[in-house]
């Protein structure tokens, strides 16, 4: 048992009133909220230690069984690595979990009291998960199609989702928002209507304006294969051709320092390109942050592989799915740029007409700037 051992309502009681109030919403827990924050602290712990049952159905299936890994293990923890945390899980923004970072190692850990009431339900809610594989399934459909598109307003949520899974009708659709924490937690109010973020977005407001002012763009396409797998919701993986991604693993082997899981970077620079405006430097941070005296024996080396490790990596990013760009790459979006600009040696485009590059703005100020 570890020196400090919080109960889940000291753990709760960390966050603001605000969050606590908005945690209940997602939840399905009743309660009014003009009570005292400590009051609704309690109120949450206990409902969630009395009805343990209730969590789980809400959470995504990735997320249940780190919990079962928590609950199995003598100290309740999971090791994690800081490095390819993008955004927060579920667990985490609800507050049931504690963090300890060291020289040593990364762990992510539940208290006793949540440990003990898991326990008694957790092992045969995930020996019975064949009970909720559509669930799953189709939560891990939703969650692609936002990872791919970045933000899609109801309707268009509901349109792709029904094209790609036939058991899917917008009533159903509804259920299904409701019945996840993590869908529910990814959803906004605007003017339209309700509109929903991938759970990996940081700040919409680096592609939200992009997006508007492409509204002649066309939303790329994707298979359904190819949504299921950005729709992972611990490492969602970006549509890519496989000589690409065994280009950027070569280069990954050969670096002594990094870590060496494909999947884990390719999902990294995925969602940081996305989210991040400064991406580039973010990239040279961190792979010249991991150098240090960990590899001397190729120190001649080391900096020309760095750079071709950093070019790969932006290149590889290039090829990836981007939501200003309503799901085509930065490489499909200079294509169709080329592509109009051949049409318009034939068809010349007027100084104020809309550019052909979708992007909404007139041609002198995009495409056609001297």
């Amino acid at each position: 048992m570890r020196a400090n051992n919080f109960t889940l309502a000291e753990l709760l009681n960390r966050g603001e009133k605000r969050e606590i109030s908005n945690n209940l919403e997602l939840l399905n827990i009743n309660i009014k909220k003009n009570k005292k924050k400590t009051e609704l602290v309690d109120f949450m712990a206990e409902f969630i230690l009395s009805n343990p049952l209730h969590l789980l159905h809400l959470l995504p299936e990735k997320e249940v069984l780190k919990l079962q890994r928590m609950v199995q293990s003598p100290n309740h923890e999971v090791f994690v690595d800081s490095l390819f945390n993008v955004a927060d899980d579920c667990i985490t923004l609800i507050g049931l979990t504690d963090f300890d970072y060291d020289d040593k190692k990364n762990v992510e850990f539940i208290h006793t009291d949540l440990a003990e009431a898991l326990a008694t339900v957790i092992d045969d809610f995930v020996d019975n998960r064949e009970e909720r594989t559509t669930k799953y399934r189709q939560e891990q459909l939703i969650v692609g199609l936002l990872n791919l598109y970045g933000m899609l307003f109801h309707d268009q949520l509901a349109e792709l989702a029904m094209k790609y899974d036939e058991q899917i009708t917008k009533r159903e659709l509804i259920r299904i928002l409701d019945s996840s924490y993590l869908l529910k937690n990814a959803k906004a109010k605007a003017s339209r209507g309700d509109v929903y973020f991938s759970p990996f977005a940081i700040s919409s407001g680096l592609y939200v304006l992009e997006i508007d002012i492409r509204q002649d763009l066309q939303t790329a396409d994707f298979t359904l294969e190819e949504v299921m797998a950005a729709g992972d919701t611990e490492i969602p993986l970006p549509p890519l051709a496989s000589e690409q991604v065994n280009r950027f693993s070569a280069m990954l082997q050969q670096t002594k320092a990094l870590n060496k899981n494909t999947n884990k970077w390719l999902s990294l620079l995925w969602m940081r390109a996305n989210n991040d405006e400064y991406f580039k430097k973010y990239i040279h941070q961190i792979v010249y942050k991991n150098q240090g005296s960990k590899f001397p024996e190729w120190e001649k080396d080391k900096a020309s592989l760095l750079k071709n490790l950093v070019d790969i990596m932006i290149e590889t990013a290039g090829l990836m799915p981007q939501w200003k760009y309503k799901g085509h790459s930065l490489n499909d979006i200079n294509k169709i740029q080329k592509a109009n600009s051949d049409i318009q040696g034939k068809t010349k485009t007027g100084r104020n007409e809309p550019c052909p590059c979708g992007s909404g703005k007139k041609y002198k100020h995009c495409c056609g700037k001297k």
